[in-house]
């Protein structure tokens, strides 16, 4: 504006004031003087009247046009500074519409980019497949975008909604979780809003989502809104759980492994020190699986782990159960040393494992050896008490396995012992120094010899000769009886011809198998090979099995009798009366003889019901057709109630001890020449 003026030429202001005054003055005299003349009042007047008017008329003239001037000057001054005002409003007019017209087009510019904003984040916010949501804490109204309601399967829905119904979508479990660490952000106490919880998609269906937000305070730091998303991660939370279940679960049982069971014990030593509570630890280990699998197959074999494992949680009700690897599995069981009674408990474990388990139409009899530590008496480390426990488990097993041990502080040199054992039984097949006895089995019609038992003796080059049972138990236990079994059938079966090639009449011999033996999948191709290596007849050979063994898997027994059967192989069942007893499957088992244990023999002739109780299994047999064998006679008194009770043959002291190879020839010999009791055979 002060530039607009100062642009105004000063000299220029007043011209047209000027100019008009001037005309009028001009003309005024012009019509004074014509006026006059026309009228001839030149010569009424005297000359110094006629000049009085005209300097009256002058200065009239004068005054009025200074008047005119004035008043015109002002006026046009006023029409100047209007003309001035007006170009004034119009510039400010065109400057206020020009940023009238900015702003519009930033407004513009905004509402689109606003636009743009929204499309973009509505295609992020479709894209992310996240569901955004939006928290009125004054008037708790909830907003809720589209892809929330989707999320949760909800196909109408009003997106301003109550929080206290949306609230009742998240699991009862972690309701107060969620309430709790909403509370603990608008509080102060955390800084960001992120919480991972369960919400209902539908009646069945949970889904696991990640729930974050912002929050906004009013200047007097109250919380009045509260804004953010949720993530659908359940995919990410099943991938976790497998991993989780990968490295705390065995994936064949379901039950907690080895890492899950050491981080529980050592929680659990730390509360029992404090609480001064005590617990036990149970090893269990399950007697010969690894047949059920070389039978089986693996698939199978996996099946059986798994009821196996149902059982054992059936058993250790509220009790910590895992699999600790391959056959193992440790119990956690807390302990009242004034109520339970440790022996009782891991004998019934025991028992209530020995019964038929029937898997594939496969029948088997399963028993466990367990090992027992105490909380804190054996150890306060888990790895200890673990270590504890899995020596008593290893010292049930050397007593016979199906029984339980609890451990004591001498264990741990009958291990070392039983190390020896191995490293010894080892180098004692490497150098030859086991051999085999000869045991004469008499028929009681006439007394004859008409087989014998092979029996295994270790002649050790430093202790001389060690009895069966000192090395047998770790031979079984350790696995290395299958090799020293292989080793005893072929020793007996170059006996036998040795024997028809120097011209001896023998007898059959029979050969003990142990179960692994027995369950060996090469168990019947190996024995065709040794037979037909040493070129004997299979008549000459049968072999006995437990009834433990026979029951291991009595479909896959009954088959293996069969086919050696085939072969011209006998079978008969060892030890009868000390294991199941089972009647049932004695009728199912194609044996051709049974074997009383010397337990029943021993007092025959002093105890009327040990009497009945032969006389009752003899009975048995022969009505269906097998003969009985009554092993460990040592007397007259016992044969002779023997013989009463139609027993077919013995075994025993009383006839004969085992002998070696040329001792058991010389008994044969004598026994031909003197009584003739020798039955040839023609190999």
């Amino acid at each position: 504006m002060v530039k607009f003026l100062h642009n105004r030429n000063p000299k220029k202001k007043n011209v047209k004031a000027t100019t008009l005054t001037t005309f009028y003055i001009i003309f005024s005299m012009l019509w004074f003087l014509i006026s006059n003349h026309l009228m001839g009042e030149n010569s009424l007047y005297g000359n110094s009247q006629l000049l009085i008017k005209y300097f009256n008329t002058a200065s009239f003239t004068l005054v009025t046009a200074l008047t005119f001037y004035t008043a015109i000057s002002k006026m046009e001054n006023y029409l100047h500074l209007s003309i001035n005002r007006l170009k004034l409003s119009n510039e400010n007019l065109r400057s206020a519409k020009e940023r009238l017209h900015i702003q519009l087009e930033e407004i513009n510019m905004k509402e689109e980019a606003l636009r743009t904003s929204e499309e973009r984040y509505r295609l992020a916010s479709d894209g992310s497949k996240d569901g955004i949501w939006d928290l009125d804490l004054i008037g708790e109204e909830l907003y809720i975008s589209r892809i929330f309601t989707e999320l949760l399967g909800i196909k109408k829905v009003d997106p301003k909604s109550n929080f206290k119904c949306w609230y009742l979508f998240i699991h009862k479990e972690e309701r107060a979780f969620v309430r709790e660490t909403l509370n603990n952000y608008l509080e102060g106490k955390i800084e960001t809003l992120s919480v991972e919880c369960r919400v209902r998609k539908n009646p069945n269906e949970y889904i696991w989502i990640l729930l974050r937000g912002k929050g906004i305070w009013n200047e007097t730091g109250i919380p009045v809104r509260i804004a953010g998303s949720i993530t659908d991660i359940t995919e990410r939370k099943l991938s976790e759980q497998k991993i989780y279940n990968l490295a705390y679960y065995d994936n064949i049982t379901g039950l907690p492994s080895r890492t899950y069971l050491i981080e529980s014990l050592h929680t659990l030593t730390e509360e029992s020190f404090k609480k001064d509570r005590n617990f036990v630890v149970f090893f269990i280990d399950l007697d010969n699986f690894k047949q059920v699998n070389d039978t089986l197959g693996h698939d199978l074999g996996d099946l059986m782990m798994k009821n196996l494992a149902k059982h054992l949680q059936e058993v250790f009700d509220k009790s910590l159960c895992s699999r600790f690897g391959g056959d193992e599995f440790i119990v956690i069981r807390e302990f009242n040393s004034e109520t339970d009674n440790i022996s009782e408990i891991s004998k019934n474990i025991v028992k209530s494992f020995n019964k038929p388990w029937v898997i594939n139409n496969h029948e088997f009899y399963m028993s466990v050896s367990i090992g027992v530590s105490i909380f804190p008496i054996h150890g306060t480390e888990p790895t200890d008490l673990i270590k504890n426990a899995d020596l008593a488990m290893y010292t049930a097993k050397s007593l016979g396995k199906n029984t339980y041990a609890i451990y004591n502080p001498m264990m741990r040199s009958n291990l070392l012992d039983s190390l020896h054992w191995e490293k010894d039984i080892i180098k004692g097949m490497e150098q030859d120094e086991f051999i085999v006895y000869y045991q004469p089995q008499i028929s009681v019609d006439n007394e004859a010899c008409i087989g014998a038992e092979a029996l295994v003796r270790w002649k050790h080059k430093e202790k001389g000769f060690i009895p069966p049972n000192e090395f047998i138990p770790t031979a079984e236990e350790s696995g290395l009886i299958i090799k020293l079994g292989e080793i005893i059938i072929e020793k007996a079966l170059k006996q036998l011809r040795y024997w028809s090639d120097n011209f001896i009449n023998v007898v059959p011999i029979s050969i003990n198998l142990s179960p692994l033996q027995f369950q060996q999948q090469n168990f019947i191709q190996f024995i065709d090979q040794t037979l037909h290596k040493y070129n004997i007849s299979p008549s000459m050979i049968s072999f006995e099995i437990t009834e433990s063994t026979a029951l291991k898997d009595i479909n896959q027994t009954i088959e293996t009798i069969r086919i050696l059967d085939k072969m011209g192989i006998k079978v008969a069942l060892d030890d009868f009366g000390t294991g199941y007893s089972s009647l049932t499957y004695l009728k199912q088992l194609p044996i051709s003889h049974l074997k009383i244990d010397k337990s029943f023999i021993k007092d025959i002739h002093v105890d009327v019901r040990e009497a009945s109780i032969v006389l009752s299994i003899i009975t048995l047999a022969h009505d269906l057709s097998i003969k009985v064998i009554a092993e460990g006679v040592e007397n007259i008194e016992q044969y002779v109630i023997l013989k009463d009770f139609a027993c077919d043959e013995i075994q025993g002291f009383y006839f004969g001890r085992p002998m070696d190879p040329e001792g058991f020839v010389k008994y044969i010999m004598e026994d031909n020449t003197s009584r003739g009791r020798v039955m040839e055979q023609k190999l």
